[in-house]
């Protein structure tokens, strides 16, 4: 680890190693009057687990960049591939056939399937994010996985400890997109290449450690771009 200091802030730090049995490497270095910091892990849940930050995730290669200032604000992106989530309770919660969401309802009792979340695999997840004021944004949200998947959208994280994310949950996502990757009628029925033909729009708040999951399970039944009109903003 390399670390450098200015007027007593940090200025600069760069780091490798090993964890997990996978590489991690990070670099905070000014750019001109702001700072770009980037983060790669060939295991994010042992980093994570490490860190004491998250422990139901299961490997997973990720690439975080960030370009900002922390009297300002940080805006980039977040890329992780090929990672499991294990006993994860909140997805258990939100997406299995126990009872759960409001009025006990699961994305999997809307849409009358039962979905496996003991050992959910995901191939891909991608993200913008934003951090300013103790708040953590995030737009253009893809969880991708050959059971399910989910776009989202909005406060992952709030100086109050707080979550408030609207997306549109899709099972079968590997081939359900297929549709929204057609060109034009693709647009329609599948609301672009990340879209779906089947969905359900949904809506997570609350507290980060207990949110209040809400669906609307009429989404069930409308194509892509009309299930725009079902979501919550």
């Amino acid at each position: 680890m390399n670390y450098a200091s200015a007027n007593g802030k940090l200025a600069a730090l760069n780091l490798a190693g090993s964890l997990g049995g996978g590489a991690v490497s990070g670099d905070l270095s000014p750019r001109g009057d702001v700072q770009a910091i980037r983060l790669k892990s060939n295991d994010l849940g042992a980093l994570l687990g490490f860190a004491g930050l998250y422990q139901h995730m299961e490997g997973g290669q990720a690439s975080l960049d960030l370009l900002g200032t922390p009297d300002t604000s940080y805006v980039g992106t977040l890329q992780v591939v090929n990672f499991t989530l294990v006993n994860e309770p909140r997805l258990s919660r939100i997406v299995g056939s126990s009872s759960g969401g409001e009025n006990g309802q699961t994305l999997s009792q809307a849409l009358g399937q039962n979905l496996q979340t003991e050992r959910a695999f995901f191939d891909q997840a991608s993200a913008k994010l934003s951090y300013a004021g103790s708040t953590l944004r995030v737009t253009d949200g893809i969880l991708r996985g050959p059971v399910f998947g989910s776009s989202f959208n909005g406060i992952l994280y709030n100086g109050k400890g707080q979550i408030d994310i609207s997306g549109s949950f899709m099972p079968a996502y590997g081939l359900n997109r297929m549709f929204g990757a057609i060109p034009v009628l693709g647009q329609i029925l599948g609301n672009g290449n990340e879209g779906g033909l089947i969905g359900i729009t949904y809506r997570l708040d609350g507290p980060f450690a207990s949110p209040t999951l809400v669906v609307n399970p009429i989404s069930v039944i409308a194509p892509g771009i009309f299930r725009q009109i079902f979501s919550y903003n």
